[in-house]
């Protein structure tokens, strides 16, 4: 199939020629998105998205993908919430929930009485549980990646 020759105004280039860069540049940002955007295979991830405060309380928005092999019945862990001074201000019981293999979910939780702006880091302290019997907590623990895209440290 060829592409018809029309050119553009009299600048001598067929209107495609002007186009193919532009498509280019394209297709090459499609297959560049971050590795963030799909599960890490073997991995299970857990990103800090975004810190907020509300009426007082810090609630923080975390997105969670399952790359392990397999489906977790449930997901539950334990943070511990750091303020600038490096005290511990507070601690946190997680449920994120069901998280199918190869899954994306979004969850919020309120984790400390105090404006996040207090807050310096957050510690994944353990996988409470993991909710599958090909992948005990301490597989999830191995499994686990955190990163934060906030102010906050998100850490383990």
């Amino acid at each position: 199939m060829s592409l018809p020759s029309v050119t553009c105004r009299g600048e001598g280039l067929p209107r495609f020629a002007k186009v193919l860069p532009l498509v280019a540049m394209l297709a090459a940002g499609t297959a560049c998105l971050p590795a963030a955007a799909e599960p890490a295979e073997g991995r299970l991830t857990i990103q800090l998205n975004k810190a907020e405060t509300i009426a007082g309380s810090c609630r923080i928005t975390l997105v969670a993908r399952n790359g392990m092999a397999g489906d977790l019945a449930g997901l539950g862990l334990d943070l511990v919430v750091f303020d600038k001074a490096s005290a511990v201000v507070g601690y946190a019981a997680i449920d994120i929930g069901v998280l199918p293999e190869g899954k994306t979910r979004v969850r919020q939780y309120d984790v400390a009485t105090s404006e996040c702006s207090a807050i310096d880091g957050i510690l994944v302290n353990e996988v409470r549980h993991c909710g599958s019997p090909d992948a005990p907590s301490a597989s999830c623990q191995s499994a686990l990646s955190v990163s934060s895209r906030s102010e906050i440290d998100f850490f383990l």
